[in-house]
């Protein structure tokens, strides 16, 4: 058996990923044989610093298969967490279908990969080994076969059950949570930060001082213990996360009080950054890459606090009530209902 590969830097970091999608006449995708790890794969690489999504997915069509895309269509969204050296590495993946292109796909780089064909579903599944980025591309592919629309839509909110919502600044959580109350009766606990800010002299979030900055994070935390909600419009987690950047406010008391509320939770839903709700209120910051890092380390901290059977994460790629349709399957797969 051929040994794995050692892991470079790269690889230890967070990062995103684009996943590329070329399909032939027959529906069959474009796959290479990757030489280093001997496997079938659809073509996908790393976004680069300064690289947003798109552009990573057009730079990676070129140097991989010799083609300038003109138009693309995300398909699918999903992040993997990774222990790599003994430690929490995301991933966040971006899965796109190439529409239109110019030139004729070739294999670009034959030191890299020795071979390049289309593959049919049945085949891409009957891989014994396969890259994560194709692995995405069969998520998706199940997801469309499962037909998760319908089942819950109208369906009560499920008694007792409680939600913590988690993840990047304006990914859409409020959104998510104000369905989750106004179409299946959840009783929300909103987000407060903003009234906080408020009531202190109308801080900027991005300007508070080290002290400021414990106080809410104290005060967020007596709302939760005190909440009879179902939902959470911001959680625990959250503040487990930036608790860590201030010098003494992640002490064993502080952590332990997090935890309990966290641990009482029946699912967090984790939401990966998303751009087209992200919008500069004085209270988030406005930097794509920035929710990326963010998120990617908030949710390596749940994981390395045990959280991960409890985590769901969000799919940008399905509409707000397929999610939730998602959510109230992984509560019954998960015992709450």
């Amino acid at each position: 058996m051929k040994e794995t590969p050692p892991l470079l830097d790269r690889d230890l970091e967070n990062h995103e990923a684009v996943v590329l999608l070329l399909k032939d006449e027959e529906g069959r995708y474009l796959c290479l044989f990757h030489n280093k790890f001997e496997f079938w794969t659809v073509p996908l690489g790393k976004a680069e610093d300064g690289q947003t999504p798109e552009d990573a997915a057009s730079a990676e069509a070129f140097e991989e298969l010799g083609i300038r895309v003109s138009r693309l269509a995300k398909r699918y969204q999903g992040t993997r967490v990774y222990c790599r050296n003994g430690n929490h590495i995301v991933t966040f993946f971006h899965v796109f279908e190439i529409l239109e292109y110019s030139g004729v796909p070739e294999n670009s780089e034959p030191d890299k990969h020795a071979e390049m064909k289309f593959l049919s579903t049945s085949e891409l599944r009957a891989l014994p080994r396969t890259s994560d980025g194709t692995i995405m591309l069969l998520s998706l592919l199940d997801q469309v076969e499962a037909k998760l629309v319908g089942g819950c839509f109208g369906e009560a909110f499920p008694a007792g059950s409680k939600i913590g919502l988690s993840g990047a600044s304006g990914a859409g959580k409020t959104t998510f949570a104000k369905r989750l109350a106004d179409q299946h009766g959840a009783t929300l606990q909103t987000e407060t930060v903003r009234d906080w800010l408020m009531r202190n002299g109308n801080l900027r979030y991005a300007a508070l001082s080290a002290e400021q900055f414990r106080d809410l994070q104290l005060s967020l935390l007596d709302e939760y213990e005190r909440s009879k909600a179902n939902v959470f419009d911001r959680c625990p987690l959250d503040s487990l996360f930036y608790a860590g950047t201030v010098d003494g406010l992640l002490n064993d008391e502080f952590k332990r009080r997090c935890l309990d509320i966290l641990k009482g939770y029946s699912a967090i839903v984790f939401f990966p950054p998303y751009s087209d709700y992200l919008l500069d209120d004085g209270v988030r910051v406005a930097d794509l890459k920035h929710q990326a890092s963010v998120a990617a380390n908030m949710l390596v901290r749940a994981y390395e606090c045990g959280l991960d059977e409890k985590i769901l994460i969000y799919d940008h790629c399905r509409t707000i009530d397929e999610n939730i349709c998602e959510l109230f399957a992984f509560l019954r797969r998960t015992g709450s209902i």
